[in-house]
């Protein structure tokens, strides 16, 4: 997939604006390490799409990608059945849902498999690469559209790792003096009701 650099519009040097702001993030992120992709870009309906609907929050196809990089010795199926996982509620709580894929991101996948002779054998797999980082795939993007039920909304900026949208970063204007970090953090109670499925996999 192709590379991007955000690039600081000419009209943000004019004035501070909660745009700068953005620029600002993503150009920090893209001095870590991570790499841009536009929304534009990689929607549904972009020229590079990760996703297949605005309903999906997971980068499907970056995931199985990663899975299949980093557990290289455990078939497809028992991959898929571990993606699966991520993408299956077991629970109506947000809260203990977050918990159990948390688990699932730092503990590793318990899956079994077959190695012939009715044989099973069991292994763990992984989602990120916690002891070698340089395997990971680290994106960031803006203005990610998400569409749940009757809601459609989208965060300012959204943080990828291998996929999974770890991170999710509301801003406001520092220098409005009617834009305040109780607004972000109500902003983000909001997305936590209208848009939940963003917050299975969120760490930040």
């Amino acid at each position: 997939m192709e590379d991007f650099t955000y690039q600081q519009s000419e009209a943000s040097t004019t004035g501070f604006s909660e745009g700068l702001v953005e620029e600002v993030v993503l150009a920090t992120f893209q001095n870590l390490g991570y790499r841009y992709h536009p929304s534009q870009v990689i929607s549904p309906d972009g020229t590079a799409p990760a996703r297949s609907a605005y309903g999906d929050v997971l980068l499907s196809d970056l995931l199985a990608a990663a899975v299949e990089r980093l557990n290289p010795n455990i078939p497809a199926d028992a991959r898929e059945q571990a993606i699966r996982q991520l993408s299956i509620s077991e629970t109506p709580s947000l809260v203990e849902e977050n918990r159990r894929i948390h688990r699932l991101i730092t503990e590793g996948i318990d899956v079994e498999f077959g190695i012939g002779d009715g044989e099973v054998k069991g292994d763990k797999l992984w989602l990120i690469d916690f002891e070698n980082p340089e395997n990971n795939n680290f994106w960031v993007t803006n203005q990610f559209t998400v569409a749940e039920g009757k809601y459609t909304r989208r965060p300012d900026a959204m943080v990828f790792v291998n996929g999974l949208p770890l991170g999710i970063i509301e801003l406001k204007n520092a220098a409005s003096e009617n834009a305040t970090v109780h607004d972000a953090y109500q902003q983000l109670q909001t997305y936590k009701e209208q848009i939940p499925s963003l917050f299975r996999t969120n760490a930040v």
